[in-house]
């Protein structure tokens, strides 16, 4: 767990200037997923060179993106840990019914 915590941190940091380490909040979905979010009301301006989205989004919302693209990293980087994708799949389920679900996917996809 504290691997995937240290990515969910890093991809935030990588993804958003206005970062700059703080609080989080650990989530616990009904589904059996989970997700990190920075624990202020903030918003983080997103950059993902990748895909070429640029928005701001809230804690939440920024929590959910970075979490997403550690999660993809780590079950691509260990595929033999089923668990990974699993709980990829549950955040990205849960993102989907998210208000907030189209932003989360133009900074994933």
């Amino acid at each position: 767990m504290l691997l995937v915590e240290q990515n969910v941190y890093a991809h935030l940091s990588r993804l958003s200037a206005d970062y700059q380490g703080g609080f989080w909040d650990f989530i616990d979905l009904s589904n059996g997923g989970g997700y990190l979010a920075p624990s202020n009301s903030r918003g983080y301006r997103i950059v993902v060179e990748g895909n070429g989205f640029c928005g701001t989004l809230d804690a939440d919302c920024a929590g959910i993106v970075a979490t997403l693209f550690a999660l993809s990293h780590l079950s691509m980087h260990y595929p033999s840990v089923a668990r990974l994708a699993d709980r990829f799949h549950q955040l990205r389920d849960f993102a989907c019914e998210h208000p907030d679900g189209n932003l989360i996917f133009a900074a994933i996809d």
